[in-house]
């Protein structure tokens, strides 16, 4: 009997694309049915009972995720496969949860991909039926390991940080407490190797460590090798790391270099633990030189997103100084101090604004504090200040990695003639899905934070006394008619008046 597949895609062109590019019949699967969104969906789904439900996510009415919840909640058994335009952190977070099986970034799939995919769900439901369901949980919690590697990766990028969170799912996956946890990363010395070889390795990786129980070895986001497992005792830990470089080196002639750590029973610090250890593997890889230049950049450009996820990273350094010595309290001062200086230049803020007092600057206001723990307060004081100050000027906190994109590129060619469609372009995603998901994400329509951000530039151009028709041109308006008309409406006045207006404010 033919595995029975429903698509659940709000675009008709990618449900024909998916029924067409594949010889579904004579691999054994029957597409039985499509849907829209969400809603029509879960009709399909209980009318037709599939096997595996391939559903996007960001679908009108009732999202991808919603309907896999809702499905799940009234009893449906099957698989999902997630289909998607972008890696989207907080979805696939709560994806992960509800056990989809497969996640498929549009942007990159292949029918190939696809058939191999629906593959090795195909053989889980096989298993299932001859072995029965726990069978098929143990399988997949023990050799499926895409859900766990998504699930790390997210962890050490810092976008999950709930211990408990964690602590509940490396239960799912098989991690015991009462088993010790190591965590490697390994850099290959042949710089000249392509990502794809990676995968390769990780293959190896992971059928040895399928021989000796619960781990797995995958590729992460920054080209690293991760192995994290678990053992009985240390010669088994140690066995493993000889048996993995001796076979890389046999098998593809290049030489790996590696650090790990060893987290006790009852302790998945992974984020901190993985901070500690690409320190130590950086150090052994580059020499001692690199460790300063590594703590300039201990904080990711998305963390500066909003003041939730910046808070968070101070934490982070904070426990890196006292729990691990890490990094010195200097050091960390340091850290603290160019953060503020750096949100001060993002958003264009004085100094007075943001400490409330008259002075140097953050960084000097910050370092002048003898104890650590009220420079501590007083930086979490001023950082807020700054996100709320930023806010008064009309900036918008965010809190993913393509919007973070989408800014970066738009703050950096903000004077160029960009169109919505060179965003696009820019991030790989069709004009407009990106249209949307900026807007959903901001509040505000793409083309208006363009024109906003024009705009609020221009204004310091001429306060210095440029013609208003040199900044039009400098600024890629298709005329000054244009340049004016953009300018009222976003400030309510003319440029002229602006101009004039702030010199009356600064004489008084």
């Amino acid at each position: 009997m033919a595995i029975k597949i429903v698509i659940v895609d709000d675009e008709a062109l990618v449900r024909l694309g998916m029924k067409s590019i594949i010889e579904w019949e004579e691999h054994g699967y029957a597409i039985v049915g499509e849907a829209g969104n969400g809603i029509q969906g879960l009709e399909v789904i209980f009318d037709l009972n599939p096997d595996i439900v391939l559903v996007d996510i960001m679908m009108p009415q009732m999202d991808g995720i919603q309907m896999i919840a809702e499905a799940t909640k009234r009893g449906f058994k099957g698989k999902y496969v997630i289909l998607s335009c972008v890696s989207e952190f907080e979805y696939l977070q709560k994806a992960i949860r509800m056990g989809v099986s497969r996640y498929i970034l549009k942007s990159a799939v292949k029918p190939q991909e696809i058939l191999e995919t629906v593959n090795q769900i195909s053989d889980e439901l096989k298993k299932n039926q001859v072995f029965g369901e726990n069978f098929g949980m143990e399988y997949a919690s023990l050799n499926d390991n895409f859900a766990m590697n998504e699930f790390l990766n997210l962890v050490f990028k810092g976008v999950i940080h709930n211990q408990q969170e964690i602590n509940d799912k490396m239960r799912v996956f098989g991690f015991s407490p009462e088993r010790s946890t190591c965590l490697q990363i390994y850099i290959v010395r042949d710089n000249d190797l392509q990502k794809d070889f990676l995968y390769k390795i990780a293959a190896i990786g992971k059928s040895l460590l399928e021989e000796e129980g619960v781990g797995g070895c995958f590729v992460n986001f920054e080209d690293y090798l991760v192995l994290l497992f678990q053992y009985n005792h240390q010669q088994a830990c140690d066995d493993i790391s000889f048996r993995f470089c001796t076979s890389i080196k046999q098998y593809f002639s290049t030489r790996m270099v590696f650090a790990g750590k060893t987290m006790v029973k009852n302790d998945y610090c992974l984020y901190e633990t993985y901070i500690r250890v690409r320190q130590e593997l950086r150090r052994k890889y580059f020499g001692e030189a690199v460790l300063i230049q590594e703590n300039k950049g201990v904080i990711p450009p998305t963390e500066y997103s909003s003041y939730d996820k910046l808070k968070t990273a101070f934490e982070i350094i904070k426990g890196m100084m006292v729990q691990s010595n890490a990094i010195s309290e200097q050091k960390a001062k340091e850290i603290y101090a160019g953060s503020v200086e750096h949100l001060q230049m993002l958003y264009e803020l004085d100094f007075a604004d943001v400490c409330q007092q008259s002075g140097h600057s953050a960084g000097t206001f910050l370092k002048s504090f003898d104890s650590f723990d009220q420079m501590y307060d007083a930086l979490l004081q001023v950082t807020e200040n700054c996100y709320q100050l930023a806010a008064q000027k009309g900036y918008t906190q965010y809190d993913d990695e393509l919007t973070d994109t989408i800014i970066k590129y738009i703050h950096h060619f903000h004077k160029s003639k960009i169109t919505a469609g060179d965003v696009a372009n820019h991030v790989h995603f069709s004009t407009d899905y990106v249209c949307k998901y900026f807007k959903k994400k901001t509040h505000t329509s793409l083309i208006d934070y363009i024109l906003k951000l024009k705009i609020h530039q221009s204004k310091q151009d001429l306060l210095s006394g440029k013609a208003v028709s040199q900044v039009a041109e400098d600024y890629s308006f298709s005329s000054v008619s244009h340049y004016l008309k953009t300018f009222k409406r976003y400030e309510g006045v003319t440029p002229g008046a602006f101009v004039k207006e702030s010199i009356q404010i600064r004489n008084n």
